[in-house]
């Protein structure tokens, strides 16, 4: 067992029992690394993960020494001591040779997985580690490559100018994932005085590769001030980019570098609600929710539009931004909420339904009035939705809306309306209670 309180001296369980064996762990420099409490036939690689739990060299990196003796992972720890023995002493020595040595592996995934061995390392490993992470930044595997450029930024302190200097190589890659990796790499290990990189950074926004344009302009929003002339100029060039993706991109962009209040931002936004793409307006929806002001007609207006789009998706998020936007018990809302309970699809239905009782108080006479309307309706689904909003919609003391409960239950025409009216004359009668 290990106990670490922040204190070089860790305690240790009991060993008076003859089972348990002290293991005193101690750096090459002397220093008192840890103390372990374990058993005695607790196998090498074992007690090396108990270690690694509280020293963070990983087992494969540790070389554990007693005497002239060099622990072996096949072995137990009781092979090395006597019975007598209630407490040993080892030398801990952290070692990554043979881990450089398995990246000059011609497999890939072995590669990889060194890298990952190295990185678990962290800056323990010291220059052998990052001259070793530097060296697979050229090798002929792309993963490899991008393994690397992942492993930098984990292994190295930020600043660290010989990693940035690696890193803007990278941005040349013939391999597009390799370049966004390195966007993002870049821009975690550069600090914000270091120009030369940021402005290696915007030079991706003119990547021929769309991935990296996109990972570009999104990765600049975390060094640039609201107000950035150039990323400003850059995202309203791209929201008629050819891709939809660079589009969203662009968009979210220009919302959150923009000064609040800029009417650039609500003109970008409602130039791409109606864009061909469903996922662009969808974004565009997002973002007009993020800058509208409660209440205010004219966003209502706009945003409303969107209820008849073509794609389904679409029209359930024009409903969840409506109930961001419109104030409690806005009679237009109520009323195109209403309307939405009879879409084609279900999904959007029961957004409607959900649309109404965030929207209207209970009681609410002009949502009430939507729901009861459509509660005989000749669709199944449609029924139902309506039933479940005047479950959720009436008070208790609605004797119209139990009287169509009721009536639903006793034709017994479907067992799903007859449930479900049987539970929404169980919600209205819970009021209260």
């Amino acid at each position: 067992m290990l106990a670490d309180l922040g204190d070089p001296d860790l305690l240790f369980d009991s060993v008076e029992d003859g089972r348990k064996l002290l293991v005193t762990l101690n750096a090459i420099s002397g220093q008192k690394v840890l103390d372990i409490s374990v058993e005695r036939d607790i196998p090498i690689l074992e007690l090396k993960h108990q270690i690694a739990n509280v020293w963070h060299v990983p087992p494969e990196c540790q070389k554990l020494v007693l005497g002239e003796s060099i622990l072996q992972d096949g072995r137990k720890l009781s092979s090395y001591c006597s019975e007598e023995d209630v407490g040993i002493a080892l030398l801990a020595l952290s070692q990554i040779s043979h881990i450089c040595d398995a990246l000059l592996d011609d497999d890939p995934k072995k590669r990889i997985e060194s890298l990952g061995t190295i990185v678990k390392l962290g800056r323990k490993g010291g220059r052998a580690a990052l001259d070793a992470i530097s060296g697979m930044l050229n090798v002929e595997d792309a993963s490899v490559r991008r393994a690397a450029v992942e492993a930098l930024t984990r292994v190295g302190e930020q600043g660290n100018t010989d990693i940035i200097a690696k890193l803007m190589e990278a941005l040349q890659d013939e391999d597009p994932d390799l370049r966004c990796a390195a966007v993002d790499a870049l821009l975690k290990m550069a600090t914000r005085d270091n120009q030369e990189a940021v402005d290696a950074v915007w030079q991706s926004i003119e990547d021929p590769d769309k991935k990296v344009q996109r990972s570009a302009v999104e990765r600049l929003l975390g060094v640039v001030e609201v107000g950035d002339d150039r990323l400003i100029t850059a995202a309203s060039i791209r929201l008629k980019d050819s891709c939809p993706l660079m589009r969203q991109a662009a968009l979210r962009t220009l919302v959150k570098v923009l000064e609040k209040g800029d009417p650039r931002a609500l003109t970008a936004i409602n130039s791409l609600l109606h864009d061909q793409s469903a996922q662009v307006r969808r974004t565009a929806l997002e973002m007009k929710c993020l800058i509208s002001t409660r209440g205010d007609k004219l966003d209502l207006f706009s945003v409303a539009a969107n209820l008849d789009d073509e794609d389904a998706d679409m029209r359930l998020a024009t409903i969840q931004a409506l109930t961001k936007l419109a104030v409690k018990d806005d009679r237009g809302t109520i009323t195109m909420f209403g309307r939405m309970l009879e879409d084609p699809v279900g999904f959007v239905r029961r957004g409607a339904v959900w649309g109404l009782t965030c929207i209207a108080s209970r009681g609410n006479t002009r949502a009430l009035a939507a729901a009861q309307s459509h509660v005989e309706h000749q669709s199944m689904d449609v029924r139902c939705a309506a039933i479940e909003a005047v479950g959720l919609l009436a008070l208790k003391g609605d004797e119209r809306s139990k009287e169509l409960l009721n009536r639903t239950i006793a034709t017994g025409d479907n067992k799903v309306t007859v449930h479900s009216a049987k539970e929404a004359l169980n919600n209205i009668s819970r009021q209260h209670m």
